[in-house]
């Protein structure tokens, strides 16, 4: 019996190949970058890997796209790659990705956000920089920015190594914080919102809104509960790293997975929708694709498919009841509405002294506003006059995502994927003219005659092109309490081993959870072969 990768099985007489045939010693599905990283360290550990994606290019919500014109290459999804700055895969150069093509640019300006009001607010690379903006409304702020910061750096190596590891019971988390200087107050903030912390330690309201608005960036309102620590971890991510941005496209993190993984051995395979977990004996054997073909794994089975996928993928008498309740609750929160623009120039954001140009620019107006708006995509409604956004224009910084002098930028919105009144497909393109309106306004010179091209993304159609954007989240869910740490995404299933003998996931729906940290890839892997009997640590310093 013949059986050749990628490509064409010999199903002649109706047989299949067996999992004896298997070729590799670990199949993948699923090429974003968390299940790369996963493979990669597999990879440096000697194992032959094959990695299945359904779409026709790789990178998950870390790739870049043709999206509106040719020449302009747009991050689909994910821009910033701060939070894997601290990951030992990139700090420590784990993977030695920039052999394989992965370079970071770390713009002076982190990110401007102008107001309605004729004020403006820049943040800096240059943290002597940041605290001399703030100074300029208030002094008492600029002296707190330091201390904020500093205080933040005695409390960041724990939180880091409660992210890069499985996830503990909360009381075993809670105890390394209480017992650092001043423990219970960090408890305390840990169990606050982002919004009481800030308000606690800044007067200033264009400050507040400004670091109210950084600390929901990972799309968290910023009321809730147990999201104190975002007002530091984003905010001193951002001041220690800019607004991080791969060079050549957010797909040069996973193409540079991709270089490594097949330098040893292992490749990967486009166009290949993965639908079925195939289980001999009890033990999950490999993956079957929706077009019938199959592929084997001799060790290991990962998933990254999203939770909701995954359990429609495996024999349901096989699937535990109390996962099964966890899946059907899913929470989805707030979700994303992108539009995609070629600009004939780069955005320049109004200010006190005219303009600035930066890569990022945000709109928040206040902290009430910010409020309001997260509150109207709770309650399924839109807010169509100041929504909370996220400007990109990646090419200020990395003239090669579009042709010389031209631009590519993403305008988002945090809003509901579930609208309580009307369609998204009907309200679409009105909905972003709305937005298009009030960014002309905080800018200079963006107007309709400087756009060359545009898509239009509601969360449906972000689901639609990549289904681990399930309900429009680019997060897999909601980050809530109850689907967090041990809860994500289900008790007892959540160190990364499903409840099937040899099948592990990983990716956004797995501990810490979304966002470009490779938090979850490396934490996966670090489980994956302490099964297998080979030492994670002597693998990761190689």
């Amino acid at each position: 019996m013949r059986f050749s990768l990628p490509g064409n099985i010999d199903c002649s007489h109706g047989k299949f190949p067996s999992s004896q045939d298997a070729k590799y010693d670990v199949v993948v599905a699923g090429a974003g970058h968390n299940s790369l990283i996963t493979a990669a360290y597999l990879a440096k550990a000697g194992l032959r890997v094959l990695v299945l994606e359904s779409r026709p290019v790789i990178g998950g919500n870390t790739t870049s796209e043709e999206l509106t014109l040719p020449g302009y290459l747009h991050d689909s999804c994910s821009s910033a790659h701060v939070l894997i700055q601290s990951s030992p895969t990139i700090k420590n150069n784990e993977l030695h990705l920039d052999r394989y093509g992965l370079s970071y640019i770390k713009p002076e300006i982190v990110a401007t956000m102008p107001f309605s009001d004729g004020h403006s607010f820049t943040m800096y690379w240059d943290k002597e920089k940041t605290v001399k903006e703030i100074s300029r409304y208030s002094q008492k702020d600029a002296l707190e920015y330091q201390k904020f910061l500093d205080d933040w750096s005695k409390v960041s190596n724990v939180y880091l190594s409660e992210r890069y590891g499985p996830p503990r019971k909360e009381s075993e988390i809670l105890k390394l914080y209480e017992e650092l200087e001043n423990g219970d107050e960090w408890v305390r903030i840990r169990l606050s919102s982002s919004k009481e912390v800030i308000e606690e330690r800044f007067e200033e309201e264009h400050v507040r809104a400004f670091l109210c608005w950084m600390a929901s960036q990972t799309v968290q309102p910023i009321t809730r509960k147990n999201t104190g620590f975002l007002a530091f971890s984003i905010l001193a991510g951002r001041q220690n790293n800019s607004w991080t941005l791969p060079r050549g496209g957010s797909i040069s993190l996973p193409l540079a997975l991709q270089r490594f993984i097949e330098e040893r051995g292992g490749k990967i395979v486009t166009s290949a929708h993965v639908s079925k977990v195939l289980i001999e004996k009890g033990r999950a054997v490999g993956f079957e694709t929706i077009d019938g073909r199959r592929f084997y794994a001799r060790k290991v089975c990962v998933s990254s498919m999203h939770v909701k996928d995954l359990v429609k993928a495996i024999d349901q008498t096989l699937i535990p009841e109390d996962f099964a309740e966890s899946v059907k609750n899913w929470k989805v929160g707030i979700t994303l509405f992108v539009t995609h623009y070629a600009l004939s120039e780069a955005p320049r954001y109004r200010s006190e002294d005219g303009s600035v140009m930066a890569g990022i620019g945000g709109a928040a107006e206040s902290v009430d506003n910010l409020v309001m708006n997260f509150q109207l995509a709770e309650q399924g409604k839109l807010n169509w006059k100041t929504p909370c956004l996220l400007l990109v224009c990646p090419s200020v910084a990395d003239s090669s995502r579009a042709p010389l002098g031209k631009h590519t930028y993403k305008i988002i919105a945090f809003v509901t994927g579930n609208l309580r009144e009307g369609k998204w497909d009907d309200i679409k393109e009105e909905y972003s003219k709305a937005i298009f309106e009030y960014v002309s306004s905080l800018t200079t010179n963006i107007k309709s005659n400087t756009v060359l091209g545009k898509l239009v993304e509601s969360p449906l159609d972000l689901w639609k092109r990549n289904p681990a954007n399930w309900g429009g989240s680019c997060h897999g869910g909601d980050m809530t309490s109850e689907q967090n740490g041990l809860f994500r995404p289900s008790p007892k299933w959540s160190n990364y081993r499903m409840f099937v003998e040899g099948l592990y996931q990983t990716g956004d729906c797995t501990h810490p959870g979304g966002s470009v940290s490779g938090a979850p890839g490396r934490n996966a892997a670090k489980v994956i072969l302490e099964d297998l009997a080979i030492d994670f640590d002597k693998v990761a310093s190689a």
